[in-house]
């Protein structure tokens, strides 16, 4: 079959069913069937019924599971059995039990990674999905991964059922996104890594999003007072991002910016050592005090200084991100006097995010990773980073593929490197 075809899964069950003869026994009876898992269970079948033998239509009967048959047993003082046939329909089977594959949903998309046997079912089962899920407008099949030739880091697609438009809403982390899916990345799978991350940023501090999307570091952090200068190379990326961060109101500490991330990285350093600069909150202030002050509460503020170095780097493109780090050589040179033991700031955080592999279990893919990971960091940066110094870190995101997983590289840029003359 690839087309869907309803009459297919229509299925007389025969069952048998549990008379009610007082209907103030209703509930007790069932909530003991409940108990013993006797009750019949299935999608958009309700299992309380009026007793078809009963002509004053006033008792009612408790569907069953097919393994209990009828044999007139008593089951209770006021409850006997009876049976007889029921007829499930297409819209009684869930799109699980029709064809046994699961579906990611976004918004109101369906995404598949399809593998080659379901590829001829395909526009079968985009069929299935949107029957079965209300919401479900769009259904597309990815066709491709993430390849570092990629610019944008967008996927290829095909839609199999529903209709061609992919602008989507999400919600994360209390935040909204607007997005056009075909133009932008995405992956909602992403969102615990997004929070281990932002949960690390302190308020006050700035942290500077090389390869920001459309912004699921960037606009929680700035919701906790984070300053954050968001950047991304795709222009659909820049126009959802700066969309995010006014229907978010995080205005106030997030800058947007729509570079090449490998000029953005000095970009950034040196317009804020450059620039005196803060945000305009409103106060938190009592509505008392505002009276004894005289002063109406819209127009209480109070102004936030952002300091003049970056705290974090965020460098959120796993294929390539590894690239970019020759661009932090000689980021602070000649502003050695800023940080300590001379001034008052530590040298930035960078996280880096890059593939690694993929073995047996997660432990397993740290011990492979590792050294492959500070290889290739200490490579890109012309000096070796220490894996046992306190702020390194080597974290293991999630799986992408049989053989691949996703790690998030974080080490402070060290002063050698920083302060570089070469």
């Amino acid at each position: 079959m690839q087309t869907l075809d309803r009459a297919f899964f229509r299925k007389d069950v025969e069952l048998a069913a549990a008379r009610v003869a007082d209907v103030k026994q209703l509930s007790r009876v069932r909530n003991a069937l409940h108990r013993s898992r006797d009750i019949f269970v299935q999608r958009q079948v309700t299992p309380v019924r009026a007793d078809p033998t009963d002509a004053s239509q006033t008792r009612k009967c408790i569907l069953l599971q097919p393994k209990i048959k009828h044999d007139g047993v008593l089951l209770s003082g006021s409850t006997n059995m009876g049976s007889g046939p029921l007829l499930l329909a297409c819209s009684c089977w869930s799109d699980r039990s029709t064809w046994g594959k699961a579906v990611t949903n976004l918004h109101n998309e369906a995404h598949f990674n399809l593998r080659d046997r379901y590829l001829p079912f395909k526009h079968l089962i985009g069929q299935v999905t949107i029957d079965k899920n209300a919401a479900i407008k769009t259904v597309i099949n990815k066709t491709d991964t993430l390849h570092s030739t990629n610019e944008y880091r967008v996927l290829d697609y095909e839609i199999i059922a529903g209709e061609p438009n992919l602008d989507v809403e999400v919600r994360e982390a209390c935040s909204v996104f607007r997005f056009d899916f075909s133009k932008v990345f995405w992956n909602s799978k992403l969102s615990t890594e997004h929070q281990r991350l932002v949960d690390k940023l302190k308020p006050g501090e700035v942290v500077c999003d090389v390869m920001a999307g459309v912004g699921p570091f960037t606009v929680p952090a700035g919701k906790k007072g984070v300053f954050v200068w968001a950047n991304d190379l795709n222009p659909d990326c820049f126009h959802s991002l700066s969309d995010a961060v006014t229907i978010n109101k995080v205005k106030p500490f997030v800058r947007t910016f729509n570079q090449d991330g490998h000029a953005f990285i000095r970009f950034a350093a040196q317009q804020l050592l450059a620039q005196d600069y803060g945000a305009r909150v409103p106060q938190k202030i009592s509505r008392t005090t505002s009276k004894e002050r005289q002063t109406p509460l819209s127009q209480q503020h109070s102004e936030i200084t952002a300091p003049k170095i970056i705290s974090h780097y965020i460098m959120n493109l796993p294929a390539t991100a590894v690239d970019f780090l020759p661009d932090f050589i000689g980021l602070y040179r000649r502003h050695e006097a800023w940080f300590q033991p001379h001034g008052i700031y530590h040298l930035p955080l960078i996280h880096c995010y890059c593939f690694g592999p993929k073995l047996n279990s997660e432990q397993e893919d740290l011990r492979a990773a590792r050294p492959l990971v500070w290889e290739a960091v200490s490579s890109k940066l012309g000096f070796p980073i220490d894996p046992e110094n306190a702020a390194t870190e080597l974290h293991s995101v999630r799986d992408v593929a049989p053989n691949k997983r996703m790690f998030c590289a974080t080490f402070r840029l060290p002063a050698e490197v920083a302060f570089s003359k070469t």
